[in-house]
């Protein structure tokens, strides 16, 4: 009600409203205000509906975030820094391709699962690690 009074809405209209009657009316007084740009105090901005950005504002965000992308991809085109790919190849797994492969055909040959492979290289590695333990 108090706000309807700042919007300049006569007592006696307001007294006659009923509670949503009177919702419905700050919220349209409210955002009409926003759309037309008038003098609207920031308590009753929270009021009002609607886009909260204007078109120009939302055209003026894009365009910023345009500017931004193709400022990146021309840093990022002119640097001379070499970039990797993934179809280089690397050997910093420590197997070569062919160990890689009869790794493979034995695991579809035994049977075995992953699991069961995993732990017994674990085990192996475990064996290992005792016996330089003990030297």
């Amino acid at each position: 009600r108090n706000v309807l009074r700042n919007f300049g809405v006569p007592e006696d209209e307001i007294n006659k409203l009923s509670r949503w009657k009177v919702i419905d009316l700050v919220r349209t007084i409210s955002t009409e205000a926003a759309k037309s740009g008038g003098a609207v105090d920031v308590n009753s901005l929270m009021f009002a509906r609607g886009t909260r950005f204007s078109q120009m504002e939302a055209q003026e965000k894009y365009k910023e975030d345009c500017q931004r992308v193709f400022e990146l991809q021309n840093k990022v085109l002119s640097s001379s820094e070499v970039l990797s790919t993934d179809e280089e190849s690397s050997d910093s797994g420590g197997e070569s391709e062919d160990e890689l492969g009869r790794n493979l055909e034995s695991l579809l040959s035994s049977k075995k699962t992953a699991i069961d492979l995993s732990h017994e290289q674990e085990e192996a590695e475990r064996q290992d690690l005792r016996r330089l333990l003990m030297e």
